[in-house]
This record gives C-alpha cells, sequence and structure tokens, in this order.
C-alpha cells in the first residue's frame, strides 16, 4: 500500500491599473482610467492511495478538494463591478497500472483512470501509455 497526500495554499493578488485614449465613430476622444484588483484564496487537500497487487501491478483511488475564497473590484469612469467567489470543487477517481520491465533499460506502463467530479455524472476515462529509459 502506498499512501500519499497534499495540503497547498495559495494566495493569489492582482493589481492592474491603465489608462487610454479612445476615439469613437464620431472622432469624440475619451480618456479611461481603468483599475482592477482580484484577491484569491486557493486552499487543496488531495489523497492518493495505491494497493501493489504485485511489483508490476497496482489498483488506487484518489481524492481532490480545492476551495476558492476571493475578491474581484473592478472600475473605470463609468462603471465599477464587484463580487465575491466562495466555492468548493472535488472530484475522485479509480485507477489501475500495469508496470512491464522488458529491458534493461526500458520499461513500459500502462494506465487507466476514471474521474467523478463533484460526485454528479460529469467523469471522464483517460488511457495512458508510457515508454520510460533508466540509464
Amino acid at each position: 500500500m502506498f499512501i500519499t497526500g497534499e495540503l497547498q495554499y495559495i494566495a493569489e493578488q492582482t493589481i492592474n491599473n491603465s489608462s487610454g485614449t479612445y476615439i469613437d465613430s464620431l472622432d469624440q476622444v475619451t480618456v479611461l482610467d481603468f483599475k482592477r484588483n482580484d484577491d484569491y484564496n486557493n486552499y487543496t487537500v488531495a489523497v492518493f492511495a495505491d494497493w501493489y497487487i504485485n511489483n508490476a501491478w497496482s489498483v488506487g483511488a484518489s481524492y481532490f478538494r480545492i476551495n476558492i475564497d476571493g475578491e474581484f473590484n473592478s472600475s473605470d469612469i463609468d462603471h465599477s463591478v464587484h463580487y465575491s467567489r466562495n466555492e468548493t470543487e472535488s472530484s475522485t477517481s479509480v485507477n489501475t497500472r500495469y508496470f512491464w520491465h522488458f529491458s534493461e533499460v526500458f520499461s513500459a506502463k500502462l494506465s487507466i483512470e476514471h474521474y467523478f467530479d463533484n460526485g454528479e455524472y460529469d467523469s471522464a476515462t483517460n488511457f495512458g501509455v508510457a515508454i520510460n529509459a533508466r540509464f
């Protein structure tokens, strides 16, 4: 059994201040100052588990959850926008992998993984084939 986990925190802040001169179809000149501020905190928790049936074959499962908590502010001379975002996204998956060591240098990995997003019916299946060389 091989179990790994991940805890991650990201604080992201983006500030954008710009100004521009705009000329419309009637040749009227408008000067605009634009300000935008994004401030987000992202919290991630993930757990991965693999059970090795033998040295070549494993089956596993994973759980991933992210919480996004943030503020968005935008303004120019005519408009101002503010909204908050607080949402949680999660997904689970099951997988199986087979490692075939067919020479002293080369090995192959075959994998199938199925994802379930937010516990709903949205899902995806990924197939993978890889050849690795170790010198």
